[in-house]
């Protein structure tokens, strides 16, 4: 529980704002996509989840690889 309390940047602040504002248009305009959108944003700013500063990069084992 106190993971998700700190550590709250901009675009984490961003992201909640945007699940929140798009949650409730889709309850207003009944349109279910819209709503699984909102879920999503809303998970990422509680969880603080979503793409690092690498861009969602598979890190590498550089040893593992070969020189040529």
């Amino acid at each position: 529980m106190n993971t998700l309390l700190k550590d709250w940047n901009l675009i984490r602040i961003l992201r909640l704002i945007a699940g929140v504002t798009i949650i409730s248009m889709s309850i207003a305009e009944d349109q279910l996509i819209l709503s699984i959108i909102g879920f999503f944003l809303l998970a990422q700013a509680i969880f603080n989840s979503g793409c690092g500063v690498n861009g969602c990069n598979i890190p590498s084992d550089r040893r593992n690889r070969r020189r040529s």
